[in-house]
């Protein structure tokens, strides 16, 4: 990660940086994950190549709920580093560091920080309302199956 991230400040080629972010958004130990979210928020690097962090560790349990941890911690301090305008308003995004949820406190949670928010960036609503319903029909989903997988496990 340290090697990584020396590379990243020391090179000027675009697509080098963009190979190297790509990289680092790789890591899977929660405690690198943390540090390579701190990353958006670090003024030397520019927020439009780091923004890509934001959304890693949502493939893995132990990690899944950081980046939205992360972003709930520091919500001003990145919205403030985004772009907007009405052809690039990153801020629409966010809500899809809940994506990978798939339960109704962690909906709920996510609804919490975003639900007035997203009202404001061109594009948000609908990302919004997809996230929800992308969770929502894993909640539906996982209800489904449980008795199902309850079964299963207990004749094993």
């Amino acid at each position: 990660f340290d090697a990584l991230l020396h590379a990243l400040k020391e090179t000027s080629d675009p697509q080098q940086r963009q190979i190297i972010v790509s990289t680092l958004a790789a890591f899977r130990d929660p405690t690198i994950l943390r540090r390579s979210l701190a990353l958006v928020l670090d003024p030397a690097l520019d927020v439009r190549e780091t923004f890509v962090l934001l959304f890693q560790g949502m493939g893995e349990r132990q990690t899944e709920k950081l980046p939205f941890e992360f972003l709930k911690d520091n919500y001003d301090a990145v919205v403030k580093r985004f772009p907007s305008g009405a052809t690039a308003d990153y801020r629409a995004f966010l809500p899809l560091v809940g994506r990978a949820f798939c339960d109704e406190p962690s909906r709920l949670e996510l609804a919490a920080l975003f639900e007035d928010k997203v009202k404001e960036y061109v594009g948000g609503p609908r990302n919004y309302a997809q996230v929800l319903e992308t969770i929502r029909l894993c909640e539906a989903h996982r209800s489904s199956q449980a008795a199902d997988l309850a079964e299963f496990f207990s004749r094993q």
